[in-house]
């Protein structure tokens, strides 16, 4: 298994415009964790677990594009998919 480096692409390359966008969704999701979700505020019960249930979704979104970000996209991604099958299934020359 390839290992990512940690230090980003170059900004204009196709990996360095996508660990930019990450970044952005990241901080994007925290914004409006912090404005939507404020569960703490709520007096009501269902109010308040409904609002709790959603900061804790967003969370998890957050996490999974740090993880992304992390370990960049990896063989589960589109593009690794499809550069194993174009290796695995040449097209033979007509």
């Amino acid at each position: 298994m390839a290992s990512h480096p940690i230090t980003p692409a170059a900004p204009d390359s196709l990996p360095g415009r996508l660990a930019a966008a990450n970044q952005d969704a990241i901080l994007f999701v925290i914004v409006a964790t912090g404005i939507s979700h404020r569960y703490w505020d709520f007096t009501e019960a269902a109010a308040r677990r409904a609002q709790e249930s959603q900061f804790f979704k967003n969370l998890s979104i957050i996490g999974g594009f740090i993880l992304l970000f992390a370990t960049g996209p990896g063989r589960f991604s589109l593009d690794g998919w499809l550069a194993s099958s174009r290796r695995n299934n040449p097209k033979k020359p007509d």
